[in-house]
């Protein structure tokens, strides 16, 4: 275990290095927001809000949010009425400064996912894509290899939502291939909006990150499939007339196909996708280690 992690912080250094010297720098925006908290984490500092339209940047949307600096969180109930500051810096997007605008009397509903979650070392079931490249291609032929699994979509408006996760596949694909064995992993990002994110829209979408088609593939497929298969791993995602409305997860995939590791949100960082792949590695055709005894 300690050889892993000294590998990745050397391969870390080596490519955050190298892409500093292109990056971009960051600035920061402030907008004002006013939403409903649909749900929230106290523990996780974290909340989705059902927020109105923010003039100049995002249409009206339910969305999950980090929150910072908004004080004792145990004053915010579920269903209440708030307002607060969305703040947008690079990849990263919080709220800070809520305050209660209206106490809710009555809780506001979550719909309950009638689907059970895939728990880590069942079988990852299967699911046809269309590539980028206009390839017809199905998850179990990659099987042998590690897999980074995600969902995103091209116009994601929040840089702490799909950007993010493409950056951190950025990151960690350059990490994987520093060590010399990229032919072991593949990063797959499958759109959950198929209807505008056809095979030429992902083909330009991916010269944007860099992406060599033999390690990190962008694909789509049939809309009914993509949400049945996003929803085996908690995924969910509804569409409005101007955004959609999802959830994050990211998933790394065994050789042997199965779920090795669930990344839920955007908190995780590229070194510990790539510290999950190098340890599925372990599991070819074996049943997968218990997550506490790894």
């Amino acid at each position: 275990m300690r050889t892993v992690y000294f590998v990745i912080i050397l391969i870390g250094l080596s490519v955050f290095s190298g892409l500093a010297a292109f990056g971009e720098v960051s600035s920061r925006s402030i907008y004002p927001l006013v939403g409903t908290i649909i749900q929230i984490d106290r523990k996780g500092a974290r909340a989705t809000i059902a927020h109105e339209a923010i003039p100049r940047y995002m249409p009206a949307m339910t969305m999950e949010f980090t929150l910072l600096d908004c004080g004792d969180l145990s004053r915010i109930s579920q269903g209440d009425r708030i307002q607060g500051r969305l703040v947008t810096e690079g990849d990263h997007a919080w709220i800070e400064d809520v305050h209660v605008l209206q106490v809710s009397n009555t809780l506001t509903s979550v719909p309950a996912s009638s689907f059970p979650e895939l728990a880590e070392g069942s079988l990852v079931p299967e699911i046809k894509l269309t590539t980028s490249a206009g390839e017809f291609v199905q998850l179990s032929q990659f099987r042998g290899r590690s897999i980074a699994l995600t969902f995103i979509y091209t116009r994601c408006p929040m840089p702490g939502y799909c950007p993010l996760i493409n950056r951190n596949f950025q990151v960690a694909e350059k990490m994987i291939k520093a060590s010399g064995n990229l032919s072991e992993y593949l990063f797959l990002s499958i759109t959950i909006d198929p209807a505008y994110d056809t095979p030429g829209v992902l083909a330009a979408f991916s010269k944007k990150w860099e992406v060599e088609p033999a390690s990190w593939i962008f694909a789509t497929g049939e809309p009914s499939e993509i949400k049945a298969f996003g929803r085996a791993f908690g995924l969910t995602s509804n569409q409005s007339d101007e955004a959609i409305h999802h959830t994050l997860r990211t998933v790394v995939i065994s050789p042997a196909g199965k779920v090795w590791r669930t990344f839920k949100g955007n908190t995780w960082k590229p070194d510990m996708l790539v510290t999950e792949l190098l340890l599925s590695r372990k599991d070819s055709a074996s049943p997968l280690q218990k997550p506490s005894e790894r």
